[in-house]
């Protein structure tokens, strides 16, 4: 029996050399090794040697010092797991659809190698210029991990550039090795669209396409201010020096990204934004556990999920930021909880060209259970897009970020999703040639950073455009000619609506405004009004439908109690009042100085509610409505009102004399079309007289 034992040992012994010797065959290989920030491919990540169904970890680490080794100063920004023979798979009947927002072995076979791609316009570090450094390791212990796999992110050679240093608290002082982002400045929210890493000596470059830009820096322990380096001008072929600098932090916030499944289960190597109303910025990274720590000074902070960090990973992220108050202190054991996807939205965004919209973002967002989750999905090179989701009520749209301003595209409906399913969602876009503009205000004042969409039916389908006010509470919508616009302000939900700005109870929701366009632009503005107040507004016009502008509009309560604006270009007037009965009343003195005669009071009940109290005024005498500028032979119409007389004159330009035409009149619907048969090839310009 000794014997027999001994010769077991050598057995297991023989076995165990074949072990060891099977770890040295391991293979990783990551392709391209290179890249550009604007590359739009994949990155295929490739592994060998394997048992066959064996699963791996890889890491990608941001080399902040550019040593080409994994130390103290380097940042884990990605974190997966792949399995042998293993991809995230869901159906649409009896159709196997792949979720490759998350990377899975795409031969779907356990043969011991893996080959798993990633879309590097889904991929966190794809806008930072720099080294990374990417780590294969077994949970098993089956392998030594491997380190020595390089990979470069280079700046496009753009013309334009950002140039500077990273300064410690305003300082001479510099930091080596910071993040410096480069933010799109066009719209409300801060998008990144570049940045570098500031090399040893604190110094940055940043390459860029001409536009408007903000600047900001993160490092761990310091908090950047985003308003310091803000809406800067890069012209064609400029370069712009300017310094960025990162205050130190007094205070953390500690805690730990899960599953919502298992709260045991940390979700590792994820940049988590940590921000306030007024334009603070720190960055937590999570650890391989899903640990992170925020170094923050005393403030109101808002911990932001990263929708787009968390594609690879298969997980959602909370609509809503997680708010914590440092103002008392430090503080720890902050827990986000956050569920992996069960089912998926795919498609494709096309131009009616059937062109695919490449590096487009889609947000698929839960519509049930307080609207708690949502994901987000990017069109690859053949613009498609896959954007997780769970059981329930779903909808998947464009963000507006990202899309280009000169298309509109049509819209998801809502959808009830089943557990392992995929619903297919394609989209078309629509290039959009006309605009809708206007503003938005409370108490007076504008409210900067609120989305405003417009929505239109075409065809069969539903077509949204959105953006954000700028800081003046103005916007600008490009949408496309056809009949119908609504246009919103958004309300309720998270980031960009009046509850996140003004406070949920604060205010009321302003009522949608339909825009007709028709080979003509458009204007919605809209006055969100206080609780337990109204809105009175209306236009001031004359017999023909044309603006009186610049006068005086006044609301009376009979108390003392007396509101006045003035009507803008197109003879709006809007008055913020009190509930109740008002007296309103357009000036006698203005309308009589414009050529018009006055117009009869009206009383206005107003109760928590917009009233719309128009005014049509007579002219009493000559009055200019509109000069007309028209080219060759011409036909013009317009309408007119009963027992009213008019002139249409003609002059070659505006400093020439006036020659008056014949008008015709339809006695029956007041309607004039007039003709002058001497404007073959000629331009002139026209105007309508009213008066006897």
């Amino acid at each position: 029996m000794k014997h027999k034992l001994h010769g077991l040992f050598i057995v297991l012994a023989l076995l165990a050399g074949l072990a060891q010797n099977a770890r040295a065959v391991v293979g990783f290989t990551i392709t391209p090794a290179a890249v550009s920030n604007t590359y739009n491919g994949t990155i295929t990540m490739q592994v060998t040697g394997l048992p066959s169904g064996d699963n791996v970890v890889i890491q990608d680490y941001l080399d902040a010092n550019t040593n080409g080794v994994i130390d103290a100063g380097d940042i884990l920004f990605e974190q997966f797991r792949l399995t042998d023979g293993q991809q995230s798979i869901f159906l649409n009947g009896a159709t196997a659809v792949t979720n490759f927002n998350v990377p899975g072995d795409t031969d779907n076979t356990a043969n011991g190698t893996i080959t798993a791609r990633m879309n590097f316009l889904g991929a966190t570090p794809q806008a930072i210029a720099g080294k990374y450094v990417f780590k294969l390791s077994s949970p098993l212990g089956h392998f030594t991990p491997i380190t020595n796999n390089l990979f470069s992110v280079t700046n496009f050679p753009y013309a334009q550039s950002f140039t500077g240093n990273v300064a410690s608290n305003g300082t001479s002082s510099m930091l080596p090795n910071a993040i410096v982002l480069l933010f799109n400045a066009t719209g409300g929210n801060l998008e990144v669209v570049g940045g570098a890493v500031a090399n040893n000596a604190g110094s940055y470059t940043i390459k860029a396409p001409p536009g408007i830009y903000t600047l900001a820096a993160i490092k761990t322990n310091f908090v950047a201010d985003t308003t310091a380096a803000a809406n800067l001008v890069l012209g064609i072929g400029a370069t712009i020096s300017t310094n960025v600098s990162l205050n130190s932090a007094t205070q953390s916030i500690s805690g730990k990204i899960v599953d919502a499944s298992n709260s045991s289960l940390g979700i590792g190597g994820l940049l988590i934004p940590v921000q306030t109303q007024g334009g603070l910025l720190a960055v937590a990274f999570a650890d391989t556990n899903g640990n992170f720590t925020a170094r923050v000074n005393a403030n109101q902070w808002k911990l932001e999920s990263n929708e787009e960090g968390l594609m690879p990973y298969g997980y959602l992220a909370l609509q809503n930021h997680t708010n914590v108050d440092t103002t008392g202190g430090s503080v720890s054991g902050v827990t986000i909880a956050l569920p992996k996807a069960t089912a998926i939205f795919y498609g494709s965004v096309k131009d009616s060209l059937n062109h695919p919209i490449v590096g487009l973002d889609l947000s698929s967002e839960q519509q049930d259970n307080n609207n708690q989750y949502e994901s987000e999905g990017i069109t690859d090179t053949n613009g498609n897009y896959v954007a997780g989701a769970l059981v329930g009520n779903w909808n998947v749209g464009i963000q507006n970020d990202s899309s280009p301003t000169n298309y509109v595209f049509s819209q998801g409906n809502n959808t009830t999703l089943t557990s392992g399913q995929a619903f297919l969602q394609n989209f078309t876009a629509i290039f959009a040639t006309n605009h809708i503009t206007g503003h938005v205000s409370f108490n007076g004042a504008p409210v900067a950073n609120v989305q405003v969409s417009a929505n239109a039916n075409i065809g069969l389908n539903n077509y949204q455009v959105q953006t954000d006010t700028d800081s003046n509470g103005n916007y600008w919508l490009n949408v496309v000619n056809t009949n119908d616009w609504n246009v919103n302000v958004s309300c309720n939900g998270g980031d960009n609506t009046l509850d996140s700005i003004l406070g949920n109870g604060n205010y009321q929701c302003p009522n949608n405004i339909d825009v007709t366009i028709n080979n003509n632009n458009g204007i919605a503005n809209f006055t969100v009004l206080p609780i337990n107040s109204g809105q009175i507004f209306g236009y001031v016009t004359n017999t023909s439908g044309n603006p009186i502008i610049g006068v005086a509009v006044s609301a009376n309560d009979g108390v003392g109690d007396n509101f006045t604006n003035f009507t803008d270009g197109s003879g709006f007037y809007s008055l913020i009042v009190a509930d109740g009965n008002w007296d309103v009343s357009v000036d006698c003195g203005g309308l009589n100085s414009l050529g018009y005669q006055c117009v009869d009071d009206q009383i206005v009940n107003v109760s928590d509610d917009s009233v719309e109290q128009d005014f049509t005024v007579q002219a009493d005498k000559p009055v200019l409505i509109a000069p007309v500028w028209l080219t060759n032979r011409f036909s013009l119409r317009f309408t007119g009102a009963a027992n009213q007389n008019y002139t249409v004159q003609m002059s070659t330009n505006l400093s020439s004399p006036w020659v008056s035409l014949f008008v015709t009149n339809n006695p029956t619907t007041n309607s004039f079309f007039l003709t002058d048969p001497n404007a073959t090839n000629k331009q002139r310009f026209y105007r309508i007289l009213i008066g006897p």
